[in-house]
């Protein structure tokens, strides 16, 4: 049997911190704000951090790696990735991804179990009414990104150009997504819409006629219109800016990667990595 190195041993700690923190924060706490039963909430948050990652315990000057909540977004962990390990590399700081469904994603960042959220938009607080108050945001966008709707052939002839155009047709998204969610709860009628936990429910409710209309960004259905003829790409609509966030033990990281993204930007790195990103997935 090979013999377990000290990055391994460190890694499987980790590992069952991660899933003990995540239980005690999504089932416990919640518990304790109603009834008052538990520990005070200082006392309880105190106990959760010594379940966190030991990779993050290293915040105040001797952070040596940022890990950031993902949701398996082809596109943008790719993008995400290089930009990472660029920005942060610069501080001799490794930078890495770690995937959760989109909903848990700010859960486990806005805890501090990661150290924040690799991908989210401008207006996060807003949007989910400040429920995420650990996450700063990085206030330099990395990508721009636009929604598209993947239909069958049947709808193929379809004019989409915002959420107003699939009012009256059988539309899927995916659940975490809290734009999306407000869009199709603002558009679509109740009937009429479906949301799921991953693409591949939704592009298999497309497939077997359940839906009509699945909305997702262009990268994440490469690989099903690649496979399936029937099926076609219509539209683009909802264009927003992306950007990382970090848990707030991290803020006086902020300024620096700020100023590694300016620098990107201004020297077109960020362009030519988003499309050295896009033609890597094209040929797959």
């Amino acid at each position: 049997e090979q013999k377990k190195t000290a990055p391994d041993v460190v890694a499987a700690l980790d590992e069952y911190r991660e899933r003990w923190s995540v239980a005690l924060i999504t089932r416990f706490l919640p518990l304790a704000k109603r009834k008052g039963q538990m520990m005070k909430l200082k006392q309880f948050l105190a106990f959760a951090m010594l379940l966190l990652p030991i990779s993050s315990l290293s915040a105040q000057g001797l952070q040596k790696e940022i890990v950031l909540a993902d949701s398996d977004d082809r596109l943008l962990n790719g993008v995400a990735q290089e930009v990472g390990t660029r920005a942060f590399g610069k501080y001799n700081i490794e930078f890495g991804l770690r995937t959760y469904p989109k909903a848990r994603a700010l859960l486990v960042a806005n805890s501090g179990i990661v150290d924040g959220d690799a991908y989210r938009v401008y207006d996060l607080q807003k949007r989910t009414a400040g429920k995420f108050p650990n996450l700063l945001r990085v206030d330099v966008p990395y990508i721009s990104i636009y929604w598209t709707a993947f239909v069958g052939d049947k709808n193929k002839g379809l004019k989409v150009t915002g959420w107003k155009d699939l009012a009256n047709y059988r539309v899927v998204a995916i659940r975490g997504n809290k734009t999306m969610e407000a869009r199709l709860n603002e558009f679509v009628p109740k009937e009429n819409r479906a949301v799921v936990g991953k693409y591949e429910q939704a592009f298999e409710m497309l497939l077997q006629d359940r839906v009509d209309i699945v909305v997702g960004k262009p990268s994440v259905g490469v690989s099903y219109l690649k496979k399936y003829k029937s099926l076609h790409m219509i539209g683009e609509f909802e264009h927003q800016d992306i950007y990382m966030y970090l848990h707030k033990k991290h803020k006086q990281l902020i300024p620096k990667i700020e100023f590694e993204l300016r620098e990107m930007k201004k020297s077109g790195a960020l362009l030519n990595i988003e499309k050295m990103v896009r033609d890597r997935l094209a040929k797959r």
